[in-house]
């Protein structure tokens, strides 16, 4: 079903929000469900959690970055709130998964290269 939104409502809590029941959860649920399934991850979950949310806050952020280059979609979160802001997001999420990443006590390199590769993806 289309969704209508009225842009006057197209806020940054409201574009965050968004971001985070649409991408962010996401991607969190399959962080999440990979530390639950993993024994020796499980006293990390809370963290993995937080990472999850975070990468995919910056993941759908960089998405929305690459399509404003093409579109005038006026949801889209570089057009709403300034190319500027949305990098500052971009930068304010993947700085917090990095540092999450930090606290777990276990082989995260790869972790830490996606964070990279989104930030520098092309697409």
């Amino acid at each position: 079903f289309p969704v209508t939104i009225n842009q006057g409502d197209l806020n940054e809590d409201y574009i965050v929000e968004t971001h985070h029941l649409k991408t962010s959860k996401l991607i969190k649920a399959a962080v999440l469900g990979a530390s639950i399934i993993s024994s020796e991850k499980s006293e990390y979950v809370k963290e993995f959690e937080a990472f999850g949310y975070n990468l995919g806050m910056a993941f759908q952020i960089k998405d929305d970055l690459l399509n404003s280059q093409n579109s005038q979609d006026r949801s889209n979160t570089a057009i709403k709130l300034s190319l500027s802001k949305a990098v500052g997001y971009l930068n304010r999420f993947s700085l917090e998964a990095k540092n999450l990443l930090s606290v777990i006590n276990l082989e995260t390199t790869s972790l830490s290269q996606l964070i990279e590769y989104n930030q520098l993806r092309n697409e």
